[in-house]
């Protein structure tokens, strides 16, 4: 290619199709199943940076379930649409907070439990990142804080 970017694979009609590897003249990486010229079905990508999903794609986004492994370390298992966190999943930053719970446009948002590296717990509704509505919140020393909640602050 013109841009120095690099596929090897399978093709179809002129378009990539079936197994094939691309590799960005940046750096990034992808292994995996190719449909109509597009990422599509099971495949990997690496980035340059040193992130990695690995999962589940349709028509060039993530979609499905998938492993997202970020530079800092964190790791997010769970589903995607769009090329965001839907539906239900588990992210576990390098820092030792670990969210199980649903997800919506990438965000916290429904049911789910943060347990922290101190041993603190919430578990009860989350928008927008946010602690909300009814929930529970038991700190390390064993004090419960319970319902409800307003961006992340016990009303």
């Amino acid at each position: 290619m013109l841009n120095g970017d690099v596929y090897t694979g399978e093709q179809q009609n002129g378009k990539w199709h079936g197994q094939g590897q691309y590799i960005w003249s940046v750096g990034n990486v992808y292994i995996g199943n190719w449909q109509n010229g597009n990422m599509h079905g099971c495949g990997r990508h690496i980035s340059v940076n040193g992130s990695m999903y690995d999962g589940s794609w349709q028509n060039g986004k993530r979609l499905g379930q998938g492993r997202h492994v970020s530079v800092d370390g964190s790791i997010y298992d769970g589903s995607w649409h769009n090329d965001m966190r839907q539906g239900q999943g588990k992210q576990a930053s390098a820092g030792g907070q670990v969210y199980e719970g649903h997800w919506d446009n990438d965000q916290k948002h429904g049911q789910g439990r943060m347990t922290w590296p101190n041993g603190a717990v919430y578990e009860g509704r989350w928008q927008n990142d946010l602690m909300t509505e009814q929930g529970r919140h038991v700190q390390c020393n064993g004090t419960v804080s319970t319902g409800p909640w307003a961006n992340d602050v016990n009303a």
